[in-house]
């Protein structure tokens, strides 16, 4: 009879669930009266009463057994490997699934869910210390950690090169380009792989074609920019609006040489021709403008208003290694804005007339320049022929004009890589003597200007509050009084009288023509010495007649006015000295008030490395789409 029971399968199942169990035979038994319809007798009330489906034995307590005080003290101590305590510190225990959401966590690695509030690896918590974000005032906090370094260092995750800037805003990047904030400016900046932060032309894609007028090609591609093409296939224009950029003009091997890079409140010139390169940036500031102009190869100034000080700025010039300030007083000349010099020291009126007046014997001061060894001399040394004699001060003041001149043109081209060749064209005896001419004329301003008494634009020391004249908008130009300039911040285009263009480099010479401004504020010149020839036909030649803005020969006259200044103080250091300048009345120098200023040095060559970079990634965007084949 049990074995045919135990044949049933509910039989065999039942016998499953009684593997282990002490009362199993009674069970068994019971379980087959009940198969044939005889029930048991019913247990006393004493009995406990089997539950339908029985829990393991390892379970140490009923399903329905309160919980009670008598649980062990050991359990919240305990090793937990499903489970942690949500409430005690857990130290340096491991936790294999689930990590605390409220203790530290420091020091207890996660493996497989990570805390979405405290701090991680790879996404550390703003406040809370990490193992690659230690706290700012942990021991480790300024040392730079492999994802996420201490503030100004860059990262491989996050920092300014690849995702975000340092401080403050986002800064241009490979992946925000000129929509970015700069850190130190707060503006659009054009950042590592240029504007808009194309690196490659994989990201260009295939851009669209359409025909133009003459048999060119427009090229548009997916980030809005356009570069048309003529039947040569060369680059003639590229715009961008989005990022402010346009090119005009490119050279023989596609690269741009006039450019223009516009963002809120800011915009740079850039004009290059071969390796030099002129980048002038016009910012809003507050109080007005500030100019930085670069050239050569980290020479330019940087120009700022001057607080509390309407209608002067200072310029930061830095040249050589070396730098300076300068203040000019600012007014309009019909349209264009005029920087006047004020000096930064005047001579008693007795020292201006023995530099005006001829000497009473001449000397004989060429071995003593020392020009001799040094390498722009022995390449402008056939073009320039110092006086054998000096008759006056002012010829003594012409040679050093021109030899700074000269110096600072030589310095610019081997700073850009390029090598002077080729016989330099020579400087005339004509031309000298307008140099000359010019030179004297200046002393004699000056030496007006020396004599006026206190209470006007001079401002001798103690005037603190001059201000520029009422009549400086009726005052004529330094530029229009002058007759030749020497060209020093190049390259710079100009129109010819034939309409084309042409650029004028350092050292080329100009003579005015022209006795007023043209309608569009520029002036008429006659190109004296000039670079030009039949291997440069970009270049300005001699003999060519030229348009130059106003302002652009404003600015020779400036530079002329420095060195003069700078020459002037160092012939005073040689009045009556042995190998110096004959005897003559004491220089009685006088500091003028309104240009003791100190240059911003650090900041000025920060304003122009900051600028040349800008320059190098606007140009490497335009090229690197100008050159991609849109075929």
């Amino acid at each position: 009879m049990l074995i045919k029971i135990i044949r049933k399968p509910e039989i065999l199942k039942f016998l499953q669930h009684c593997i282990g169990i002490a009362s199993c035979t009674l069970m068994m038994a019971t379980g087959a009266y009940a198969l044939h319809g005889s029930a048991p007798a019913r247990p006393a009330a004493s009995a406990p009463r089997p539950a339908s489906t029985p829990r393991p034995a390892t379970t140490p307590r009923p399903a329905t057994a309160p919980r009670t005080n008598t649980q062990p003290a050991t359990r919240s101590t305990s090793p937990n490997t499903t489970r942690p305590n949500t409430t005690s510190p857990t130290g340096t225990r491991p936790t294999t699934t689930r990590p605390n959401t409220t203790g530290p966590t420091a020091n207890r690695p996660t493996t497989t869910r990570p805390t979405t509030t405290g701090p991680t690896a790879n996404h550390p918590s703003a406040n809370s210390p990490s193992a690659n974000h230690p706290a700012a005032n942990s021991s480790s906090a300024n040392k730079p950690s492999a994802n996420h370094p201490s503030s100004g260092t860059g990262t491989a995750n996050h920092d300014a090169g690849n995702n975000h800037g340092t401080s403050g805003g986002h800064d241009a990047s490979a992946n925000h380009g000129t929509g970015g904030k700069d850190a130190e400016q707060g503006r659009g900046g054009t950042g590592k792989g240029g504007p808009g932060g194309i690196t490659s032309k994989s990201q260009l894609g295939k851009p669209t074609l359409a025909k133009t007028s003459g048999g060119g090609t427009r090229e548009t591609y997916k980030n809005g920019a356009q570069v048309d093409k003529g039947r040569d296939g060369k680059p003639t224009h590229f715009s961008d609006s989005k990022n402010g950029i346009e090119a005009k003009r490119f050279d023989s091997s596609g690269r741009p040489t006039q450019l223009t890079h516009s963002t809120p409140g800011s915009r740079t010139s850039i004009q290059r021709v071969g390796n030099s390169r002129r980048m002038d940036t016009t910012r809003t500031v507050h109080g007005g403008v500030e100019h930085v102009v670069g050239y050569g190869h980290g020479g330019g100034y940087v120009q700022r208003p001057i607080a509390g000080r309407p209608g002067y700025v200072q310029r930061t010039v830095v040249y050589g290694g070396r730098s300076y300030g300068v203040v000019y007083h600012s007014y309009y000349y019909g349209h264009v804005m005029i920087y006047s010099p004020v000096p930064a020291i005047v001579f008693a009126p007795a020292y201006y007339g023995w530099l005006l007046n001829p000497w009473a014997q001449p000397i004989v001061y060429g071995p003593y320049w020392g020009w001799a060894g040094q390498p722009w001399f022995g390449y402008y040394g056939p073009a320039f022929t110092p006086y054998a004699r000096y008759y006056s001060a002012d010829q003594w003041l012409t040679d050093y004009l021109i030899a700074q001149n000269l110096q600072q043109a030589y310095d610019e081209q081997v700073a850009a890589g390029e090598t002077p060749s080729g016989p330099p064209p020579p400087i005339t005896d004509e031309e000298k003597a307008l140099i000359a001419q010019d030179v004297h004329a200046e002393l004699a301003r000056q030496q007006q200007q020396a004599a006026q008494p206190q209470g006007n634009d001079t401002g001798v020391v103690g005037d603190s509050n001059v201000q520029p004249p009422a009549a400086a908008s009726n005052a004529v130009p330094e530029a229009l009084q002058d007759h030749i300039f020497t060209v020093y911040a190049a390259p710079l285009a100009v129109q010819m009288a034939s309409g084309t263009t042409c650029n004028l480099m350092a050292g080329d010479m100009l003579f005015r023509t022209g006795n007023a401004a043209n309608s569009d504020d520029t002036v008429d010149v006659e190109v004296k010495t000039g670079h030009g020839d039949a291997g440069h036909a970009d270049l300005c030649a001699p003999q060519a007649h030229a348009k130059v803005q106003l302002a652009d020969l404003q600015e020779m006259y400036n530079h002329k006015r420095e060195l003069l200044a700078d020459g002037e103080q160092k012939q005073s250091d040689l009045v009556g000295k042995k190998h110096g300048l004959p005897k003559g009345p004491k220089p009685a120098a006088t500091q003028v008030a309104q240009n003791q200023i100190d240059p911003d040095t650090q900041a000025a060559v920060d304003a122009l490395k900051k600028q040349l970079q800008e320059a190098d990634d606007t140009e490497g965007q335009v090229s690197l789409i100008t050159t991609t084949s849109g075929s």
